[in-house]
């Protein structure tokens, strides 16, 4: 397919457990609510939250900074930790300024090196050990952020270590379309995620860009964690 994006921000890195203690800790205290407390270690991703949990922290982020949340629910900010449901029906607004989890297509583009890509297998090198975590160097342990190269944009680690929440119902993609800031169905069974983890042997690695899977919204795992995007909105 041809996909055309508009400009939007990215994380240089991964949402780490430090970023998300503080940035729950304040929206704990500004009516939010989390099923979720999260796990890891400052300086590591983010682990064991659900695809509700990162979208409030991603909705506190935006109030906190004073941005437009990009997240709805029912018309209202997603906030009580009772709407069950939220992942299921959350609205996602791409063109409010505030904070929220990238496309996949955003993912893919900036993973690529965007518009400057030197057509490496890999982010920012054809060599994998340069560019991720697998189960091969990182002893099946999660890492902290960083460790290895940057790709062309100097984003680190968006391919390995931990998957990435999208904020896309996962589908199939439709072959010899064009599509305009594609971001899914507007409902599903499950979220996608992108970019593989510590978890994953190096066959995974042999079509980096290509790799999707799912999970189930309510779930939390050891080796997804998440990268915030922004749409440019000025």
């Amino acid at each position: 397919r041809y996909v055309y994006l508009s400009d939007f921000y990215i994380g240089k890195y991964e949402v780490t457990y430090d970023q998300w203690r503080e940035v729950r800790s304040w929206a704990l205290s500004n009516g939010y609510n989390f099923v979720n407390a999260g796990g890891g270690s400052n300086g590591y991703p983010v682990v064991f939250i659900n695809w509700r949990d990162a979208m409030i922290w991603c909705n506190a982020l935006s109030e906190k900074e004073g941005l437009a949340p990009c997240y709805t629910y029912t018309g209202n900010v997603i906030r009580n930790a009772s709407d069950t449901n939220a992942c299921d029906n959350s609205v996602f607004t791409i063109t409010n300024s505030g904070y929220r989890l990238q496309t996949e297509a955003e993912w893919e583009f900036a993973a690529r090196g965007g518009t400057i890509s030197k057509k490496y297998i890999f982010p920012g090198s054809n060599d994998r050990n340069q560019s991720g975590w697998y189960t091969v160097n990182s002893g099946v342990l999660i890492m902290p952020i960083g460790r290895k190269i940057a790709n062309e944009l100097g984003i680190y680690d968006m391919y390995g270590n931990v998957w990435e929440k999208c904020t896309d119902w996962n589908s199939a993609i439709t072959q010899g379309i064009t599509e305009i800031n594609p971001k899914g169905p507007a409902s599903g069974a499950n979220r996608s995620r992108v970019g593989e983890s510590f978890t994953n042997d190096a066959t995974a690695f042999s079509t980096p860009y290509e790799h999707r899977n799912i999970s189930i919204i309510g779930n939390t795992y050891d080796d997804v964690g998440f990268r915030v995007a922004r749409t440019k909105t000025e």
